[in-house]
């Protein structure tokens, strides 16, 4: 069981990177995204209807504040358990990420609006306690900016951790038992 649920987990998380950005997944610029949003989105992205339980987990995943809906910064947070996203960051494949290199992730995934962009930026450098123009984190480090965000019924769990090989091998698994159970009832 514990498993099962740190690879939904896993998954819920890997799936907002490819949703696009959150402006643009904001239906009349509140400021956050609802259960809504994040169902059209899924839907649009995917071109099929997906179920509630689906969204719930996408926002279970997300949502840091368990208050229901997912805030810029709470999207940059869960954006940025994607492995992908990770490189797509690092920019000139350095292995560490400069302001400007965070900055075009931010207005990529997040906001083109420059306050919104600024205080994601500064925020990611503030929590690494580091600072200047001139400024870079080591891209281990970002997993701590991670880890700080999420937690699966009261433990902390970096998505990071498994590699793709392990959740094809769980995947499978899973399929694997979800057809033996069909076959049976």
């Amino acid at each position: 069981r514990p498993a099962k649920l740190l690879l939904v987990d896993y998954m819920s998380k890997a799936i907002w990177y490819q949703l696009g950005c959150f402006d643009d997944l904001d239906e009349g610029d509140k400021g956050y995204l609802t259960a809504e949003d994040v169902h059209k989105a899924i839907d649009k992205h995917f071109s099929t209807e997906v179920g509630k339980i689906v969204v719930h987990n996408m926002l279970t995943a997300a949502d840091k504040n368990s208050d229901g809906k997912i805030s810029r910064e709470e999207m940059l947070r869960v954006t940025m358990m994607n492995a992908a996203a990770r490189r797509d960051m690092d920019e000139d494949g350095s292995g560490t990420l400069d302001r400007d290199e965070v900055r075009n992730f931010v207005r990529r995934v997040i906001s083109e609006k420059e306050e919104e962009v600024q205080k994601l930026v500064d925020l990611v450098f503030a929590e690494h306690h580091v600072e200047g123009d001139d400024a870079h984190i080591e891209q281990s480090h970002v997993l701590t900016f991670i880890q700080n965000s999420f937690e699966i019924h009261g433990v902390k769990m970096p998505g990071h951790k498994m590699d793709r090989s392990e959740i094809v091998a769980a995947k499978s698994r899973l399929e694997k038992q979800q057809s033996e159970k069909e076959s049976e009832g």
